[in-house]
């Protein structure tokens, strides 16, 4: 344990987690992509990248993917593949690899799950748009079978949540957070003895670190052409309302920055003034403060007056009113 740790602590810890994930893909790649599930099993696909409510933010920042997710309902395994389309001929492979013939399966209403049925299932489907629960009563047992997918948008909500906890994950490092959902779902409470436990049989006194699993790892969907632009692009948490104005409200303000960097570097820079110039300056200046001191002197006087007239009415009022006691 001691060769672990010290394993560890010699890289940085910006990539700490870089090198955690990397455990995460080997047992996805060794495991996982092997797991077979049967009994009820919940499909779904969600869209995971930035979104944007009412007109607030740029909707063009960021990169949008589609993940396919398969929950076992008695065991609870989650198995969440990323994909470039939601089409037929991308989830159906996907499902036969993982789902055991004449097992049931629960789904929303998606036209690529029509064909479940004449593959061996029995396909029930839950129409999002007017209930997130359904139920079928058999004809022959009058039996009730309630259909809905709750443990599907579960998953989907702790996945979400963990890229909302990071502020988003680059496109190149996407894979990694990918099996590390799974690996936690998996592991459930026992995170710290799973981890360790799997990292002894990585990382040995019997020589160097051996990983097997390929770059990209999920076949289904297609990575950048080039490599140098990975790093570009970011996928981010759905953002809420306040989160999108506030970024707008920050766009807003480098926009007007840069408008008054411009307009400084617009200005000439500045130069000696010659003799003629300065004594005209001089002059300037001084004719200024004459006139201003003239203008104090006019309040001035005016103030001195409406003493006087104060002084000169206040009797005249009095002499009026009957009440002069000099």
């Amino acid at each position: 344990m001691f060769t672990v740790f010290w394993i560890l602590i010699q890289h940085d810890c910006s990539q700490l987690g870089l090198f955690i994930r990397e455990e995460f893909k080997e047992y996805f790649y060794t495991d996982l992509r092997h797991r077979t599930l049967r009994g009820v099993v919940e499909i779904d696909e969600s869209l995971f990248g930035r979104r944007v409510k009412f007109h607030r933010g740029n909707p063009n920042r960021g990169m949008k993917v589609w993940i396919f997710g398969m929950v076992e309902r008695e065991t609870n395994t989650l198995l969440i593949y990323p994909v470039s389309d939601r089409s037929e001929d991308t989830l159906l492979p996907i499902i036969q690899r993982h789902v055991e013939p004449g097992s049931t399966i629960y789904s929303d209403g998606w036209s690529a799950y029509c064909g479940l049925n004449d593959l061996g299932y029995h396909h029930f489907t839950v129409l999002h748009k007017y209930s997130f629960k359904k139920v079928y009563i058999q004809k022959d047992t009058r039996e009730e079978v309630e259909i809905l997918t709750n443990r599907t948008e579960g998953a989907w909500k702790h996945a979400k949540e963990h890229f909302r906890r990071m502020s988003g994950t680059k496109i190149s490092q996407f894979e990694g957070n990918i099996c590390e959902i799974m690996w936690r779902a998996e592991a459930k409470s026992h995170v710290y003895e799973r981890f360790f436990g799997y990292l002894k049989n990585i990382y040995n006194l019997n020589g160097p670190p051996a990983y097997t699993y390929p770059t990209p790892l999920f076949p289904t969907w297609s990575w950048l052409d080039s490599n140098s632009q990975l790093e570009e692009w970011e996928i981010k948490p759905a953002n809420t309302d306040a989160e999108a104005e506030s970024e707008s409200d920050i766009e807003g303000r480098s926009s007007s920055r840069s408008l008054f960097s411009t307009a400084e570097q617009s200005i000439p820079p500045n130069r000696e003034l010659s003799t003629p110039e300065l004594e005209a300056r001089q002059l300037h200046e001084k004719s200024s403060i004459e006139k201003a001191i003239d203008i104090m002197e006019m309040f001035a006087s005016s103030e001195d007056e409406e003493v006087e007239a104060e002084k000169t009415i206040c009797p005249q009022l009095s002499i009026a009113s009957g009440k002069i006691s000099s």
